[in-house]
């Protein structure tokens, strides 16, 4: 008789050989041992699928599967699906684990206490240093859990960090929990909705997850963009309807100090410019007003100064000949009426 697997590690892999050997490596030592490490090749073009076939011959708890490139949304929620175990956990495939009792630790809790999502804290890796502590005013305060206890998400609302969290995956099946088939920003939404089904969950102080940082730099397409928005968007709207004010402005401050640059020089395409004006109209001050006084002046100035300007402008050619006015990405010229001054 087959015995129950204990946790599912789903990890979605395409092209990244380099450090794939590591990250596999970190999962087979963990000191719980009843796992199935769910491996699925998006497609890579490298020799990632030879590695993990190599490993798949050496430990029969590897499951590799291997598919067309899909993107990491849908290849993490063919994990979801698949997965035998009665918990699941995300491993992206250039990370490892920090410790080799991270799995038995985040186990033993979920069960102790009985919950559906359990985690720790998360960490950068850069340069072989962890960085464990982030500005409490900053957009990455949520990293860190000062004490171990059971959290209510209505008093948490940070949308960072899935990974670092063990899920029960009978709970994410049930309330239909998947990621959202987005290129960018597609797991905040899902940590987000997890969060709302799961009403609280348990908290430690452990590092359970340290993303590597500094080998990847990102080259923001139009649609790499359109989707950034469409799933600040998704957290824009939730945090409307659930009430959460502190998600609400933290979705509007990861717009305008965190990815705003990125925006902006795409915002010549229609579809960027009419998410953008999307995002303008589902932004509700009343909402945080109470917690955040200035919000309101601040939203507002940004407005005028950075999002009018790209849905729409009128401006002149730098020889003053033509007037160009810009309508959600679109642009009209015009030729100026000259008068002689003769």
């Amino acid at each position: 008789m087959l015995r129950d697997i204990d946790v599912s590690v789903v990890i979605p892999v395409y092209n990244v050989s380099k450090f794939l050997r590591e990250c596999l490596d970190s999962v087979l030592t963990q000191s719980l041992k009843n796992i199935e490490v769910i491996c699925i090749n998006d497609g890579s073009t490298d020799n990632s699928l030879d590695i993990l076939q190599e490993y798949a011959c050496r430990d029969s708890r590897i499951v590799v599967i291997n598919q067309k490139n899909m993107g990491v949304g849908k290849t993490r929620n063919v994990g979801i699906n698949v997965a035998r175990g009665k918990y699941i956990v995300f491993l992206d495939p250039d990370d490892f684990y920090p410790s080799q009792n991270l799995l038995e630790i985040l186990h033993a809790n979920i069960i102790r206490h009985n919950v559906n999502i359990c985690g720790g804290c998360f960490a950068e890796y850069r340069n072989g240093k962890y960085k464990t502590s982030f500005d409490r005013e900053g957009l990455l305060w949520g990293y860190v859990f000062e004490k171990e206890g059971l959290i209510r998400y209505s008093d948490w609302q940070f949308e960072y960090g899935y990974h670092r969290f063990l899920y029960r995956t009978e709970f994410l099946r049930k309330n239909e929990i998947y990621y959202p088939p987005l290129i960018r920003f597609q797991d905040p939404p899902f940590l987000v909705h997890a969060m709302i089904c799961a009403k609280e969950f348990y908290v430690l102080t452990d590092l359970t997850y340290a993303i590597r940082c500094g080998h990847q730099k990102i080259n923001w397409t139009t649609e790499k963009v359109a989707d950034l928005l469409r799933g600040l968007l998704y957290n824009l709207k939730t945090s409307r309807k659930y009430n959460l004010s502190k998600l609400h402005y933290m979705t509007y401050r990861r717009l305008t100090e965190e990815f705003y640059s990125h925006v902006k020089k795409q915002v010549c395409h229609f579809s960027v410019a009419y998410l953008l004006f999307c995002f303008c109209v589902n932004i509700s001050y009343k909402l945080m007003c109470e917690e955040n006084k200035d919000f309101k002046n601040k939203m507002w100035s940004f407005f005028v100064k950075n999002y009018a300007e790209s849905i729409f402008s009128v401006k002149n050619t730098s020889n003053k000949r033509h007037k160009v006015i810009s309508v959600l990405g679109f642009k009209f010229k015009f030729r100026r009426k000259v008068v002689d001054a003769r």
